[in-house]
């Protein structure tokens, strides 16, 4: 997954970089605050996934055309599985989650999935539901500031389209990278 995963964050590199120059027009913060709503967005939107959502009939539909790249299908179906635990965890403690390094000693995590795979191998895959299970709400309200000040211009800095662009770009990279392949 980590090679696609490349792929993908270039992809989002490039969308970044199109809404850096837009939201650039806009103001100076409306980055900040497009990468901070996309932080506190993202667990609400994998909660609506449902948890069998990696055994349907519906996903196996949507991936029929990429079947043909080899473990991709698996991949992202382990991916999935992964999360729906992840968020089924961390909603049994939503404002103050399991801990720090709590990913590794998560109960149930090492039973396996129908693929074949333990739940929540040593991490979710994802920083922001990572952030979510450890730390919980607090940590990813901490965690959509830090993204939202990366994304503001110091006034130091001359406030142009083109830099404005670029830290766009760079961080949905690394915000791509950071929710699909590695953990925190």
């Amino acid at each position: 997954m980590l090679a696609r995963t490349a792929t993908v964050a270039m992809i989002m590199a490039v969308v970044g970089i199109a809404l850096g120059t837009f939201l650039h027009r806009i103001g100076p913060n409306a980055r900040a605050v497009v990468m901070m709503v996309f932080v506190l967005v993202t667990p609400s939107a994998l909660m609506s996934i449902p948890s069998n959502f990696a055994e349907s009939s519906v996903l196996e539909d949507a991936m029929r055309p990429v079947s043909f790249v080899s473990g991709f299908d698996r991949s992202i179906k382990n991916r999935l599985q992964i999360w729906a635990f992840v968020v089924d965890r961390a909603n049994e403690r939503p404002l103050v989650g399991w801990g720090l390094d709590a990913s590794r000693r998560i109960p149930g995590a090492h039973i396996k999935t129908s693929l074949g795979e333990e739940w929540l191998p040593r991490h979710p895959h994802n920083a922001i539901l990572q952030v979510w299970l450890e730390l919980g709400v607090p940590g990813v309200i901490l965690l959509a500031m830090i993204v939202g000040y990366a994304a503001m211009l110091p006034r130091r800095e001359p406030d142009s389209a083109k830099v404005a662009a670029v830290r766009s770009g760079m961080i949905m990279f690394t915000m791509t990278v950071a929710c699909l392949a590695f953990g925190v």
